[in-house]
């Protein structure tokens, strides 16, 4: 399995927070001081976990991981740029008048 470098969490922490939530009745914010996330991530853990989910989900945004987005973001960078450089060129020439 690959794991996001941002990923806070591994599965089994995640199994752990479940049992610790229900087993050990620990509180929800005890649970996202001890593991450095917010109480809305503990909260998203133990929904999931009354699924027994604990697998790391992906973005559901397919936008930002596809070719032909990063194609045309560039696409618009690059426009941006020789505009930019244009402008920056036009003013040179009229300051040398």
């Amino acid at each position: 399995m690959v794991i996001h470098k941002k990923t806070r969490l591994t599965p089994v922490q995640r199994q752990e927070i479940y049992r610790a939530y229900h087993t050990e009745k620990k509180k929800v914010a005890e649970l996202a001081r001890e593991y450095h996330v917010s109480r809305p991530t503990i909260y998203k853990i133990l929904a999931r976990g009354r699924h027994r989910d604990f697998l790391i989900h992906h973005s559901t945004n397919k936008r930002f991981r596809c070719l032909q987005y990063g194609i045309r973001r560039l696409a618009k960078i690059e426009a941006q740029l020789v505009t930019r450089e244009s402008h920056l060129c036009i003013a040179f020439v009229l300051r040398l008048l």
